[in-house]
């Protein structure tokens, strides 16, 4: 049996997340199948974002840090287009990743995150984008978000690449989501 492809390339869109960025910088890290490369795109943030992004990629050579003029109104389009940047700066590599995730900033993963969709895509080659469940933090305790267990939570998607090329990515869109 060959090995299953591992290679994963990791966008994180974020405009001032300076608050949430350290628990998802030590949260990526802490994967145990880290992205071979993550590219935060900065998207014109007036908070410590970037300074605190670019700190983290000096100590992580996998970290790419791109700064973005400010988009305007914060919405799904700000987000796709920041995606996309990403996606253009991760490109200028040459490498041709496995899978493709999107990442919001203020989101923390378990250890297990990125290994566990990657295992359940290569059990299934069908299976084209997934993602994790969702909990948010009320008060003291944490209450899980369920759109649909069929849903890709927009906040943490994980592609096939094939896939993500046949959909031909995130559109820039005012309404709805990115994807």
């Amino acid at each position: 049996m060959t090995s299953a492809p591992t290679s994963v390339l990791l966008i994180t869109p974020a405009r001032n997340e300076a608050a949430q960025l350290p628990a998802l910088l030590a949260s990526v890290s802490a994967q145990t199948l880290r992205p071979a490369c993550w590219v935060i795109a900065d998207d014109g943030s007036t908070d410590d974002t970037h300074a605190l992004a670019s700190a983290a990629a000096a100590t992580r050579p996998w970290l790419r840090v791109i700064r973005l003029p400010p988009s305007g109104a914060r919405g799904f389009g700000a987000k796709a287009r920041a995606f996309q940047a990403g996606l253009a700066a991760a490109a200028v590599t040459g490498e041709r990743f496995d899978f493709i995730a999107n990442l919001d900033a203020d989101i923390t993963l378990p250890a297990h995150y990125f290994s566990r969709l990657a295992l359940e895509m290569n059990r299934d080659p069908r299976l084209g984008l997934a993602s994790g469940v969702c909990w948010q933090q009320v008060g003291a305790r944490r209450e899980r978000i369920t759109i649909s267990l069929n849903h890709a939570v927009g906040a943490g998607q994980f592609f096939r690449r094939e896939c993500f090329e046949v959909v031909g990515g995130y559109r820039p869109v005012t309404v709805g989501g990115v994807d």
